[in-house]
């Protein structure tokens, strides 16, 4: 929504996994002039997974035909458009929920926000995660230099099913991609949540609140493709397990197992925080399932993640 000058749509388009793009900008003459005179930001408009609409996107959300087609239709929603003028209605309640027909149950909404490093403007930024919340589970700022603003301008990010704060980023996926970056690293990625002081205490009460819901961490994953040696092998696949338990300094309550025909294996690591368990299906391309859940909140598990991925090491995940 926004973002004529083509430039989200450019660096959307280094990724592979996406299949098509709809940008809806109100203004043909900013889409144009960009197109002609600012090519190397403007060239992924003409792309073939690029469909321009120069329409009001609040009130192309109202329209019927458009909810019909595209209902729960979007993954990602980007919104790119200034905080002013004929862009207020983008910032009213009306806008959110008609939008929010037409993302998907896993998607993310992120929008451009306000400068979080001034005081006389970082409480604009505030007020929008608290009209965001009332529509998304999730609502998170990060922050990046801008050079134009001479400051650091946020971004909010939203979903009601992925919490950027709890969620594990494949790093080694993205890398595998080639994808050139001259800002983006693992760490910048991180750092992005990390705000000022003053911003993330006028956050404080909605951050308890959000926290109290949060009773601890789980994850779960599914592999396909573990090499034969490794999904038969019972002894290491517990070996494996009691491997998180120790990296995470777990304590292990009690252990059970069932080993089938096909060499199928089940067990679960009873811990004092909770389990940790496997179930395989070698018989079916090497095929198992992770589970695993603790009750500290602040764990971080992406580690444990990446130990599990390289241990079992299956062909896809």
């Amino acid at each position: 929504i926004g973002g004529g000058d083509g430039g989200c749509v450019r660096e959307l388009l280094k990724h592979k996994s996406i299949n098509k793009i709809y940008v809806i900008d109100i203004d043909i003459e900013v889409i144009d002039v960009c197109k002609r005179y600012f090519p190397k930001v403007a060239n992924g408009l003409s792309d073939s997974r690029v469909q321009v609409i120069t329409k009001d996107a609040n009130e192309w959300v109202k329209l019927t035909e458009n909810i019909e087609k595209f209902r729960s239709y979007f993954d990602l929603v980007i919104m790119d458009v200034t905080d002013f003028g004929s862009s207020d209605p983008l910032f009213k309640d009306d806008f959110y929920k008609n939008l929010k027909r037409f993302m998907s149950r896993n998607s993310v909404f992120v929008t451009n926000g306000a400068v979080v490093d001034c005081i006389s403007i970082y409480r604009s930024i505030i007020g929008l995660v608290k009209q965001l919340r009332l529509f998304f589970k999730y609502c998170f700022i990060y922050s990046a230099p801008v050079p134009i603003f001479d400051c650091n301008y946020g971004f909010v990010i939203c979903s009601d099913f992925v919490n950027p704060m709890n969620s594990y980023i494949d790093h080694q996926r993205f890398r595998r991609q080639g994808i050139k970056t001259k800002y983006y690293t693992d760490k910048i990625h991180t750092n992005s949540f990390i705000l000022p002081k003053k911003v993330k205490k006028s956050l404080k009460i909605l951050d308890t609140k959000l926290s109290k819901m949060h009773l601890g961490n789980h994850i779960t994953i599914d592999m396909v493709g573990i090499p034969d040696t490794i999904i038969r092998d019972h002894d290491f696949l517990i070996r494996s397990l009691r491997g998180v338990v120790q990296m995470t300094k777990m304590k292990e309550l009690g252990i059970s197992y069932h080993k089938f025909g096909n060499d199928g294996f089940t067990c679960t690591i009873l811990l004092s925080t909770s389990h940790i368990a496997i179930h395989t299906f070698p018989e079916v391309d090497g095929r198992c399932c992770l589970d695993l859940y603790t009750c500290k909140q602040r764990e971080d598990l992406n580690p444990v993640i990446d130990f599990l991925l390289e241990t079992l090491n299956p062909r896809k995940y």
